[in-house]
């Protein structure tokens, strides 16, 4: 299970390991639990009222 607990911004120089797509309500939250399409689980722990 990946916990992500940082919101970086985004370098040029580095390339993606993973895309994931949310919706509108999806990006207000601070707090939520996700399924990759794969199958894996990846929790989002960000400091509460960051919005991505």
């Amino acid at each position: 299970m990946l916990t992500l607990i940082q919101c970086l911004p985004t370098p040029t120089h580095i390339p993606v390991s993973f895309t994931l797509s949310l919706c509108a309500e999806e990006r207000t939250r601070s707090r939520y639990r996700f399924e990759t399409p794969q199958g894996e689980v990846m929790l989002l722990r960000l400091p509460r009222g960051t919005v991505l």
